[in-house]
């Protein structure tokens, strides 16, 4: 007789799976030594629709993670992250797929200290460029209003690049100009 495992159970293809209205806030998350403090994804390998969306992430601190404070991947939109502090993580504050299925990310209101060299990755290192905010091309995201407590070293501004979407703060060539200028030590205003 097999015996079939919960995850066995939760990856089954048989119906859609949606996770809505999800408020993630004031938590501590820190020192994860395989990957990231928090992961918001939701696979859909069978293409039924399954999405994770409405979900409000704020007043959170997410430290000295082994890669990244915060991972967005597939199948996520509508997400405010707004109040957070990404400090010190391995090598990213927050890193946004390269996915057309992440929409909809507000990203406001946040700060970020990273720095190159911080000692905090531990494996895997080279997989993942440093920076404040990594957003894949695929990704339809807006960001304003993020300070980072230091001018970081200009590798971290020149990554920078965003996909534009309807009414968000980008110019038209992909790059959030006001937010490459904050993180440069301008003021933008």
């Amino acid at each position: 007789m097999s015996s079939i495992s919960d995850d066995q159970r939760r990856s089954a293809t048989d119906f859609r799976r949606v996770i809505s209205d999800l408020g993630i806030e004031g938590n501590i998350l820190r020192s994860s030594k395989e990957r990231s403090g928090l992961i918001l994804a939701m696979g859909d390998e069978a293409g039924l629709g399954n999405v994770m969306e409405r979900v409000v992430v704020r007043d959170n601190t997410l430290i000295g993670n082994n890669h990244t404070g915060m991972v967005v991947g597939s199948h996520v939109r509508d997400v405010t992250m707004e109040g957070n502090t990404f400090q010190e993580n391995g090598r990213q504050g927050l890193a946004l797929a390269d996915d057309s299925t992440i929409a909809g990310i507000d990203i406001r209101g946040n700060t970020f200290v990273q720095t190159d060299g911080n000692g905090v990755c531990a494996s895997n290192c080279s997989s993942y460029e440093v920076t404040h905010i990594s957003v894949g091309a695929g990704a339809h995201v807006s960001i304003a209003g993020n300070d980072t407590a230091h001018r970081p070293p200009e590798s971290l501004v020149a990554k920078t690049r965003l996909r534009s979407r309807e009414g968000s703060p980008t110019s038209g060539r992909g790059e959030n100009s006001l937010f490459s200028r904050r993180l440069a030590g301008e003021t933008g205003r």
